[in-house]
């Protein structure tokens, strides 16, 4: 369980050193944005999957 939050964990922070650089985040079309909202969005409901902690899916990073 541990492993599984540290990589839920470590995902959402490399994607918020992203999100919160507003001149990065200026320099991506609106295409990629949206991946990169809808990737956040995915990481944060892991949790909520039905085989969560023992049967997990995690969302594919968008290329950027």
């Amino acid at each position: 369980l541990t492993k599984l939050r540290q990589r839920l964990w470590d995902g959402l922070k490399e994607l918020d050193e992203i999100v919160s650089n507003p001149l990065r985040w200026a320099s991506f079309t609106s295409e990629i944005q949206a991946k990169l909202i809808q990737y956040r969005l995915d990481l944060l409901n892991v949790p909520q999957q039905t085989g969560f902690p023992l049967n997990v899916v995690f969302p594919e990073k968008p290329a950027v």
